[in-house]
Protein backbone atom coordinates (compact mmCIF):
# COMPACT_ATOMS: atom_id res chain seq x y z
CA UNK A 1 0.00 0.00 0.00
CA UNK A 2 2.87 2.68 1.01
CA UNK A 3 4.43 1.75 -2.46
CA UNK A 4 0.80 2.46 -4.39
CA UNK A 5 0.75 5.85 -2.04
CA UNK A 6 4.11 6.94 -3.59
CA UNK A 7 2.96 6.50 -6.95
CA UNK A 8 -0.12 8.27 -6.67
CA UNK A 9 1.90 11.13 -5.21
CA UNK A 10 4.32 11.34 -8.05
CA UNK A 11 1.20 11.36 -10.18
CA UNK A 12 -0.65 14.07 -7.99
CA UNK A 13 -3.26 11.85 -7.04
CA UNK A 14 -4.97 11.32 -3.90
CA UNK A 15 -2.93 7.84 -2.55
CA UNK A 16 -5.15 5.42 -0.75
CA UNK A 17 -3.48 6.00 2.65
CA UNK A 18 -2.55 9.33 4.52
CA UNK A 19 0.44 11.12 4.22
CA UNK A 20 2.24 10.88 7.44
CA UNK A 21 1.40 7.52 7.81
CA UNK A 22 3.29 6.84 4.08
CA UNK A 23 6.30 9.02 5.61
CA UNK A 24 6.80 7.67 8.76
CA UNK A 25 6.82 4.06 6.95
CA UNK A 26 9.19 5.43 4.53
CA UNK A 27 11.75 6.18 7.57
CA UNK A 28 11.22 2.95 9.26
CA UNK A 29 11.37 0.35 5.54
CA UNK A 30 14.58 0.91 3.71
CA UNK A 31 13.37 -1.08 0.90
CA UNK A 32 10.29 1.02 0.09
CA UNK A 33 12.34 4.09 0.63
CA UNK A 34 15.26 2.65 -1.92
CA UNK A 35 12.15 2.20 -4.53
CA UNK A 36 10.92 5.68 -3.95
CA UNK A 37 13.97 7.03 -4.99
CA UNK A 38 13.81 4.59 -7.89
CA UNK A 39 10.05 6.38 -8.92
CA UNK A 40 11.24 9.18 -8.47
CA UNK A 41 14.48 9.26 -10.91
CA UNK A 42 12.60 7.11 -13.43
CA UNK A 43 9.24 9.92 -13.25
CA UNK A 44 12.63 12.20 -13.97
CA UNK A 45 13.69 10.67 -16.70
CA UNK A 46 9.70 10.29 -18.55
CA UNK A 47 8.92 14.01 -18.05
CA UNK A 48 12.33 15.39 -19.14
CA UNK A 49 15.55 14.66 -21.40
CA UNK A 50 18.45 16.49 -22.36
CA UNK A 51 18.21 19.40 -25.17
CA UNK A 52 19.89 17.36 -28.14
CA UNK A 53 23.29 19.32 -28.87
CA UNK A 54 22.44 21.62 -31.86
CA UNK A 55 24.80 23.77 -34.43
CA UNK A 56 25.63 27.28 -33.59
CA UNK A 57 24.01 28.79 -36.18
CA UNK A 58 24.33 32.19 -35.07
CA UNK A 59 27.75 33.08 -36.99
CA UNK A 60 26.30 32.06 -40.72
CA UNK A 61 23.18 34.23 -39.80
CA UNK A 62 25.39 37.31 -39.18
CA UNK A 63 27.67 36.64 -41.76
CA UNK A 64 24.43 36.96 -44.45
CA UNK A 65 23.34 39.96 -42.97
CA UNK A 66 23.33 42.81 -44.24
CA UNK A 67 25.81 45.27 -43.01
CA UNK A 68 24.38 48.66 -41.16
CA UNK A 69 24.82 51.21 -43.79
CA UNK A 70 26.38 54.03 -42.45
CA UNK A 71 24.73 57.98 -42.17
CA UNK A 72 27.02 59.01 -45.23
CA UNK A 73 25.73 55.79 -47.05
CA UNK A 74 22.14 56.75 -46.53
CA UNK A 75 22.53 60.47 -47.01
CA UNK A 76 24.04 59.04 -50.56
CA UNK A 77 21.02 56.41 -50.94
CA UNK A 78 18.06 59.45 -50.05
CA UNK A 79 19.92 61.69 -52.68
CA UNK A 80 20.03 58.90 -55.34
CA UNK A 81 15.93 58.01 -54.39
CA UNK A 82 14.66 61.60 -53.78
CA UNK A 83 16.92 63.69 -56.33
CA UNK A 84 13.29 63.94 -58.60
CA UNK A 85 11.25 65.11 -55.62
CA UNK A 86 14.19 67.99 -55.07
CA UNK A 87 14.50 68.90 -58.81
CA UNK A 88 10.53 69.16 -58.80
CA UNK A 89 10.98 71.50 -55.66
CA UNK A 90 13.65 73.72 -57.65
CA UNK A 91 11.09 73.82 -61.13
CA UNK A 92 8.18 74.54 -58.52
CA UNK A 93 9.69 76.93 -57.14
CA UNK A 94 10.78 78.58 -60.16
CA UNK A 95 7.48 78.40 -61.51
CA UNK A 96 5.96 80.13 -58.46
CA UNK A 97 8.73 83.39 -58.89
CA UNK A 98 7.12 83.80 -62.45
CA UNK A 99 4.01 83.64 -61.30
CA UNK A 100 4.68 86.42 -58.36
CA UNK A 101 6.83 88.58 -61.08
CA UNK A 102 3.74 88.33 -63.68
CA UNK A 103 2.32 89.06 -60.39
CA UNK A 104 3.72 92.44 -60.30
CA UNK A 105 3.05 93.29 -63.76
CA UNK A 106 6.19 92.16 -65.27
CA UNK A 107 5.21 90.52 -68.81
CA UNK A 108 7.38 88.36 -69.62
CA UNK A 109 8.40 87.92 -72.83
CA UNK A 110 5.04 89.27 -73.79
CA UNK A 111 4.09 91.31 -77.05
CA UNK A 112 3.04 95.12 -75.98
CA UNK A 113 -0.31 94.03 -78.10
CA UNK A 114 -1.36 91.39 -75.62
CA UNK A 115 -1.60 87.63 -76.08
CA UNK A 116 -4.86 87.96 -78.48
CA UNK A 117 -2.84 89.03 -81.65
CA UNK A 118 -4.95 89.38 -84.30
CA UNK A 119 -6.83 86.07 -84.56
CA UNK A 120 -10.28 87.42 -83.37
CA UNK A 121 -9.36 86.51 -79.94
CA UNK A 122 -9.98 89.91 -78.78
CA UNK A 123 -13.46 90.27 -78.12
CA UNK A 124 -13.43 93.31 -75.69
CA UNK A 125 -11.02 95.87 -74.12
CA UNK A 126 -10.31 94.15 -71.32
CA UNK A 127 -9.88 90.46 -73.10
CA UNK A 128 -5.48 90.89 -72.73
CA UNK A 129 -5.71 91.75 -69.32
CA UNK A 130 -8.26 89.31 -68.85
CA UNK A 131 -6.13 86.46 -70.12
CA UNK A 132 -2.64 87.96 -68.73
CA UNK A 133 -4.58 87.44 -65.01
CA UNK A 134 -5.61 84.08 -65.95
CA UNK A 135 -2.22 83.54 -67.31
CA UNK A 136 -0.86 84.05 -63.66
CA UNK A 137 -3.27 82.33 -61.50
CA UNK A 138 -2.23 79.19 -64.07
CA UNK A 139 1.42 79.62 -63.25
CA UNK A 140 1.34 80.00 -59.53
CA UNK A 141 -1.48 77.45 -59.35
CA UNK A 142 0.84 74.54 -61.15
CA UNK A 143 3.75 75.81 -59.20
CA UNK A 144 1.80 75.36 -56.06
CA UNK A 145 0.84 72.16 -57.26
CA UNK A 146 4.31 71.14 -57.98
CA UNK A 147 5.78 72.28 -54.47
CA UNK A 148 2.78 70.03 -52.87
CA UNK A 149 3.65 66.92 -55.05
CA UNK A 150 7.39 67.28 -54.29
CA UNK A 151 6.78 67.06 -50.52
CA UNK A 152 3.66 64.70 -50.79
CA UNK A 153 4.57 62.53 -53.87
CA UNK A 154 1.84 60.56 -53.38
CA UNK A 155 -0.77 63.00 -55.01
CA UNK A 156 1.52 62.35 -58.39
CA UNK A 157 -1.45 60.78 -59.92
CA UNK A 158 -4.28 63.10 -58.98
CA UNK A 159 -1.81 66.09 -60.85
CA UNK A 160 0.11 64.20 -63.54
CA UNK A 161 -3.53 64.19 -65.64
CA UNK A 162 -4.19 67.49 -65.46
CA UNK A 163 -0.38 69.23 -66.37
CA UNK A 164 -0.07 66.31 -69.18
CA UNK A 165 -3.58 67.58 -71.16
CA UNK A 166 -2.12 71.67 -70.35
CA UNK A 167 1.26 70.85 -71.26
CA UNK A 168 0.14 69.09 -74.37
CA UNK A 169 -2.63 72.07 -75.53
CA UNK A 170 -0.07 74.75 -74.48
CA UNK A 171 2.37 73.17 -77.09
CA UNK A 172 0.17 73.59 -79.91
CA UNK A 173 -0.83 77.08 -78.56
CA UNK A 174 3.02 77.87 -78.87
CA UNK A 175 4.16 76.54 -81.84
CA UNK A 176 1.43 78.51 -83.18
CA UNK A 177 2.09 81.59 -82.16
CA UNK A 178 5.78 81.71 -82.41
CA UNK A 179 5.44 80.72 -86.15
CA UNK A 180 2.97 83.92 -86.44
CA UNK A 181 5.09 85.96 -85.03
CA UNK A 182 2.95 86.84 -81.37
CA UNK A 183 5.21 85.53 -79.12
CA UNK A 184 8.50 85.93 -78.24
CA UNK A 185 11.28 83.16 -77.64
CA UNK A 186 12.26 84.20 -74.28
CA UNK A 187 8.55 83.39 -73.30
CA UNK A 188 8.37 80.34 -75.41
CA UNK A 189 11.35 79.47 -72.82
CA UNK A 190 9.57 80.33 -70.32
CA UNK A 191 7.03 77.24 -70.58
CA UNK A 192 9.72 74.72 -70.94
CA UNK A 193 9.34 75.05 -67.02
CA UNK A 194 6.08 73.32 -67.35
CA UNK A 195 7.88 70.82 -69.60
CA UNK A 196 10.44 69.85 -67.03
CA UNK A 197 8.05 69.80 -64.14
CA UNK A 198 5.64 67.34 -66.13
CA UNK A 199 8.82 65.42 -66.78
CA UNK A 200 9.39 65.33 -63.09
CA UNK A 201 6.17 64.50 -61.97
CA UNK A 202 5.99 61.53 -64.36
CA UNK A 203 9.02 60.12 -62.65
CA UNK A 204 8.28 61.22 -58.83
CA UNK A 205 5.24 59.30 -59.41
CA UNK A 206 6.62 56.28 -60.84
CA UNK A 207 8.84 56.14 -57.90
CA UNK A 208 7.44 57.33 -55.05
CA UNK A 209 3.33 57.95 -56.04
CA UNK A 210 2.24 54.33 -56.21
CA UNK A 211 2.56 51.90 -53.49
CA UNK A 212 5.15 49.09 -54.01
CA UNK A 213 4.03 45.60 -53.83
CA UNK A 214 6.39 42.59 -52.24
CA UNK A 215 7.88 40.37 -54.58
CA UNK A 216 6.55 36.54 -54.72
CA UNK A 217 7.98 34.84 -51.93
CA UNK A 218 9.75 38.32 -50.15
CA UNK A 219 9.75 38.36 -46.34
CA UNK A 220 9.11 41.60 -44.50
CA UNK A 221 12.32 42.49 -42.37
CA UNK A 222 11.78 41.27 -38.88
CA UNK A 223 9.74 44.19 -36.86
CA UNK A 224 8.22 45.16 -39.92
CA UNK A 225 5.28 42.84 -40.50
CA UNK A 226 3.26 44.12 -37.49
CA UNK A 227 3.70 48.00 -38.44
CA UNK A 228 2.69 47.68 -41.84
CA UNK A 229 -0.52 45.59 -41.07
CA UNK A 230 -1.18 47.73 -38.40
CA UNK A 231 -0.77 50.98 -40.23
CA UNK A 232 2.43 52.18 -37.69
CA UNK A 233 5.06 54.65 -38.35
CA UNK A 234 8.50 53.01 -38.53
CA UNK A 235 10.64 55.79 -36.63
CA UNK A 236 13.14 54.96 -39.04
CA UNK A 237 14.01 55.95 -42.94
CA UNK A 238 12.68 57.90 -45.21
CA UNK A 239 8.98 59.08 -44.13
CA UNK A 240 7.72 58.57 -47.71
CA UNK A 241 9.68 55.32 -48.28
CA UNK A 242 7.67 54.06 -45.36
CA UNK A 243 3.83 54.98 -46.72
CA UNK A 244 5.18 53.87 -50.40
CA UNK A 245 4.96 49.86 -48.31
CA UNK A 246 1.94 47.94 -49.69
CA UNK A 247 -0.37 48.73 -46.45
CA UNK A 248 -1.60 45.28 -45.99
CA UNK A 249 -5.52 46.07 -44.36
CA UNK A 250 -6.46 44.14 -41.25
CA UNK A 251 -8.74 40.72 -41.42
CA UNK A 252 -10.80 42.25 -38.36
CA UNK A 253 -11.69 44.77 -36.60
CA UNK A 254 -12.31 45.12 -32.87
CA UNK A 255 -12.68 47.37 -30.02
CA UNK A 256 -9.22 47.64 -28.06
Amino acid sequence: MCREAVSARLDGEPGPAPAEAVDAHLERCASCHRWQEEAVALNRALRMRAAAQQPDLVPAVLAHAPAVPTLRQRRRTSLRTQWSRHALAVVAGAQLLLGLAQVFGLRFGMLAHGMAGGRGMDSGPGMSGHLFNESTSWALAVGAGLMWVAVRPRSAGGMLPVLSVFVAVLSVFVAHDLAAGEMTVARAASHLLLVAGLGLLAVTHRRHGRPQLPAPGHRLPVGRESSVTAGAVDPSGDREARRSVWPLPPTGRHAA
